[in-house]
């Protein structure tokens, strides 16, 4: 972009930051260019889901007694988690906060008493994947193992994904394939039957590498080992 100077602009200098508007203003008697970046969206009105549910299973947080932080704690030291190749233990707070996600978004109630019994069910592939993109439907058959597969239900979260092969998401970037609600925790049932999910939080398109993460939860909400699955959204049958 060329700048025609007239008086009392004699020149020039600085730079200006790229897709914005030039615009001239006078500052302290000095004449000055900045540039101006377009409006941002406006936010949605009103919270959303996710904050309402954290907000919620923080205020029942606070209301724990000793007895019930001290079994929290004793709980999340058997779920371990590596971060760059170094073990590290869950807080206690963010284990009950995983937990109750699940727990209140399934049966609207709060689990202060951390989960007892471990998941058996594991995920050992997906045989099919069908994406619908208008309107968009995702529809999933796995092949499991272990004990009681009935009792288990499994969470179901999806990654907006990338355009690099080589790019695998973080555990922070995956998100609850229908959003925090009852319709991304399904029940497990025959190992031949479909998973639907209509409207998933992130559509898919050609060229663009997608991942799924599938994470089996026993019948008292402790969740287990995850399933991730990692693919091209052009090879999808």
């Amino acid at each position: 972009m060329r700048l025609m100077l007239q008086p009392p602009v004699t020149a020039l200098s600085g730079t200006l930051s790229p897709g914005g508007t030039p615009s001239f203003v006078v500052r302290a008697g000095r004449q000055m260019c900045q540039s101006t970046a377009p409006p941002s969206p406006p936010a949605p009105s009103g919270p959303s889901p996710w904050r309402i549910l954290f907000t919620r299973i923080n205020q029942q947080r606070r209301q724990l007694s000793s007895t019930q932080i001290s079994a929290w704690k004793q709980f999340a030291m058997q779920i371990p988690r590596g971060k760059l190749g170094t073990p590290y233990t869950v807080p206690w707070w963010s284990a009950f906060l995983e937990i109750n996600a699940l727990h209140l978004v399934q049966s609207g109630t709060f689990q202060n008493t951390p989960p007892a019994i471990r998941p058996t069910l594991i995920i050992d592939s997906i045989l099919t994947l069908n994406y619908l993109p208008s309107p968009p439907f995702l529809f999933i058959k796995c092949s499991f193992s272990g004990e009681d597969p009935e009792v288990h239900r499994v969470k179901v979260s999806l990654w907006k994904g990338s355009s690099s092969k080589q790019r695998h998401p973080l555990r922070s970037e995956l998100r609850w394939i229908c959003g925090p609600t009852s319709s991304s925790i399904i029940p497990v049932h025959a190992p031949d039957s479909w998973w639907t999910f209509y409207n998933p939080v992130f559509t898919w398109s050609e060229d663009v590498w997608q991942a799924l993460e599938l994470t089996p939860i026993s019948a008292d909400g402790w969740p287990g080992r995850p399933y991730r699955f990692h693919l091209e959204q052009s090879a999808v049958s």
